[in-house]
């Protein structure tokens, strides 16, 4: 015979202070008993709540007691241990083809593709795991052998906000085949609040269906009443790989309409002369500013129309910030008029929130860069320096390019002292250097070039390494495009960092794990004469299509195994930064400091998309 069980969380109090909220314990109850008239039993229905008082003093006891009296499990202190223990205990003596329903309301987060709930013994200032990863419990619960007497299993969860705390993320393994029909609606969304509203729909929902729902129509009857109330859910369905991605992209409605500001960009781009490169582009850096990972690989629809739908709470009309600010990138590009005339033609009350994106993305595009290609030899001797100023986005700057045959690394010194001069002297400031060099001259210690009466190079200016070859490739090599393109499938804080190995036997072991931010495991250091070998592995690991490491070029003094010491500071300074384009600053960072991690190290900071490089080619010029 089948059974419904339910677990049934409304958590109102916090053990971190100030975030205490109401309703969720009504909203719980409410829940329960719409289960009850559904035909559960009430001891297969587990409620964990807490309250607040209310502001006419009614704590719900008369209602507590009324449940338990009925059977139901009635827990008030929604810990997480409690929660998990309730979620373990479920399946015991509950025959086959049984039904598992799941409802939470409370506080928590979407990000990195997983929704985090807050449970009630929550304090980032004690202890930061306190949390539930709804998404990984509901392909676990509908997965995991000890679960398979629940072959339909509906989720509801109504979280209310989105933290900036570095919170654990709860990170349950999933395995096992699917054995359960699943479906779930989630109230938050990436890049936004929850409006509120999401419980009294759903619920009311809830209570009009007498029997329990087939998990196929679940989203088909519960999606149009949240559309008439102007919200927009995450959903899970996973019956269907396809609409879980479309979850996340359309709030679960594969077959909605669009809004109209969505149909006109998207012609706009079909008849535009933009690249599907460019496009991308102004996509992923939406997200990576919005501090979200990129899902999947959607198409031209599918990107504009997740971006239309990430609202923040500020948003008073019916364009996203979000959007503005992916259509505003896209203007900036020689092709994208059309689109900064969609963007001039706006109604005026979005006149001043389309000011403001434009004015901050183009103080970014307008930032001064220094490029200073080196040529040199096997040798790892310098012959010619040419420096060139130019623009976040690309843009040459009206100066005289600087050039200077070289005979040694000091008259190299010398020469990028005067190219910088000559900059100032233009009136340019320069806030990063890029040294486009070949592989054999990834040891020389450019960031510590000295500066007239000013320290050392990487202490004043952001310095980084590319490779020369690959600067002038056109296009880029599939395996550089699909490095940066993982490296934006997750946040700072959750890359992967891969070491270097320091023999290039091991090599191939590196290459078949998981992609990540790489980091040697090796000194590579001034010496051109020492430890060629050592080269030799860096230049292979660039073949291979890494854009992103870090080495030393000294071993530093902080004693025992420096790997380990290298390891935790880049690990720190991934989880320190908000979006990873932020790395080589907090490297500068470092360097001024005079963190020995930092003064040491050097950065390969090799973005296949930024080549205003090759602007100025010749054919012999990149042939070089």
């Amino acid at each position: 015979m089948r059974e419904i069980v339910a677990v049934i969380v409304g958590i109102e109090k916090y053990s971190r202070s100030g975030i205490d909220i109401s309703s969720p314990f009504a909203n719980a109850m409410t829940a329960a008993r719409h289960l009850l008239g559904m035909g559960a039993k009430a001891k297969n229905i587990h409620l964990l709540v807490n309250r607040t008082s209310s502001s006419d003093g009614y704590r719900g006891e008369v209602d507590i007691e009324r449940l338990r009296a009925e059977g139901v499990t009635v827990l008030e202190e929604p810990t997480k241990a409690a929660i998990l223990n309730e979620l373990a205990s479920v399946p015991a003596g509950i025959p086959p083809d049984s039904r598992l329903f799941l409802y939470w309301c409370g506080h928590g987060y979407a990000g990195a593709g997983d929704r985090i709930l807050l449970c009630s013994d929550y304090d980032a200032a004690r202890c930061d795991d306190r949390t539930f990863n709804a998404t990984r419990r509901f392909r676990r619960l509908g997965s995991h052998p000890e679960y398979t007497c629940f072959t339909e299993q509906i989720f509801l969860v109504d979280v209310c906000a989105r933290y900036s705390d570095v919170i654990d993320p709860d990170q349950l393994s999933v395995s096992g085949q699917r054995h359960a029909r699943q479906v779930a609606a989630f109230a938050t969304r990436e890049g936004g609040y929850s409006r509120g509203g999401f419980s009294d729909v759903a619920l009311d929902w809830l209570g009009r269906q007498k029997t329990w729902p087939d998990t196929g129509i679940v989203l088909k009857t519960l999606l149009p009443e949240l559309d008439k109330a102007k919200l927009k859910p995450f959903t899970l369905d996973a019956d269907d790989e396809a609409t879980t991605i479309a979850g996340r992209r359309f709030g679960g409605a594969s077959a909605r309409s669009y809004p109209p500001h969505v149909l006109e960009v998207q012609a706009l781009l079909a008849s535009a002369n933009l690249s599907s490169r460019a496009i991308r582009n102004s996509y992923e850096a939406t997200l990576a500013d919005l501090r979200l990972p990129v899902e999947g690989d959607p198409d031209l629809v599918q990107m504009l129309a997740e971006l239309a739908e990430m609202f923040d709470a500020e948003d008073l009309t019916d364009i996203s910030d979000a959007f503005l600010q992916f259509v505003t990138r896209l203007s900036f590009d020689p092709e994208g008029a059309p689109l900064k005339r969609w963007l001039e033609e706006l109604p005026a009350p979005l006149a001043y929130r389309r000011n403001s994106v434009r004015e901050r993305l183009a103080a970014e595009a307008d930032e001064k860069l220094l490029i200073v290609e080196i040529d040199g030899n096997e040798r790892a001797d310098p012959s010619l320096l040419s420096a060139f100023a130019c623009t976040r986005a690309g843009k040459w700057l009206n100066v005289p390019p600087f050039q200077r045959q070289l005979a040694d690394w000091d008259e190299l010194s010398a020469a990028v002292n005067s190219a910088l001069d000559s900059m100032v002297q233009k009136g340019v400031q320069i806030s990063e250097i890029q040294f486009v060099v070949r592989p054999f001259l990834f040891h020389h210690e450019f960031h510590k070039i000295p500066r007239p009466n000013e320290g050392e190079l990487g202490e004043h200016y952001v310095v980084v390494l590319r490779d020369k070859y690959r600067a002038y490739q056109d296009p880029p090599p599939q395996a550089v495009l699909a490095y940066k393109q993982a490296m934006a499938k997750c946040s700072p804080d959750k890359i992967k960092l891969v070491q270097i190995p320091s023999e290039a036997t091991k090599l191939p072991q590196m290459f078949s794990g998981d992609q990540g931010f790489c980091y040697a495991g090796i000194i590579c250091g001034p010496d051109p004469h020492a430890e060629t070998g050592r080269r030799d592995i860096l230049r292979r690991v660039v073949l291979r299509g890494v854009g992103y490491a870090y080495w030393l070029q000294k071993e530093p003094a902080c004693g025992g195994d420096w790997t380990i010491a290298l390891k935790k500071y880049l690990l720190d300074a991934l989880a320190g930064v908000g979006q990873l384009k932020d790395l080589p600053s907090w490297i500068r960072n470092g360097r001024q400091e005079c963190n020995e991690l930092a003064v040491h190290g050097a950065l390969l900071w090799d973005d296949p998309d930024f080549k205003p490089f090759l602007k100025l080619s010749s054919p012999s010029r990149t042939s070089t």
